[in-house]
């Protein structure tokens, strides 16, 4: 069923899939339009879990989304929502190609601040499906589509 979810300064998200535990998003309903940290931590504060589907495997064109997904990971992980995510890649090579053109054309993020982003994100999903003996109330998955 469709929500609506109150965001900071009286705007709204109307979610196309929730229910009362959980939201069930596409890639570019999550990340691909303007999406940020508010919009996030209204989710994680209504829903205990967090389904997103079609994550790509980031491109260097795909930095603005990258950043939203790492956002959404982070707030997340904060608020020990469920994440899960349907991924078009393994976890750890969905920044591959994001991280080795970052900052190569003068353009997005310096390299270094984007890959430390990268870094952390990749850890706290390990943290959250417990590959590191991390807290069991956090988990997420990173299925890779077939």
């Amino acid at each position: 069923a469709r929500a609506s979810l109150p965001i900071a300064f009286a705007r709204r998200w109307v979610l196309s899939r929730a229910t009362r535990g959980a939201a069930r998003l596409d890639f570019d309903e999550a990340c691909g339009r303007g999406r940020g940290a508010a919009d996030f931590l209204a989710l994680a504060r209504t829903y205990e879990e967090v389904f997103v589907g079609g994550v790509p495997s980031f491109s260097a064109k795909q930095e603005d989304e990258a950043r939203r997904l790492i956002t959404l990971v982070d707030v997340c992980y904060d608020w020990q929502a469920r994440l899960v995510l349907h991924a078009h890649a393994p976890r750890d090579a969905l920044f591959s190609a994001l991280s080795a053109g970052a900052g190569a054309d003068g353009g997005g993020a310096p390299r270094g601040e984007l890959q430390w982003m990268v870094r952390r994100c990749l850890s706290r999903l390990a943290e959250m499906t417990g590959e590191r003996g991390g807290r069991l109330a956090r988990t997420a998955a990173v299925d890779a589509a077939a």
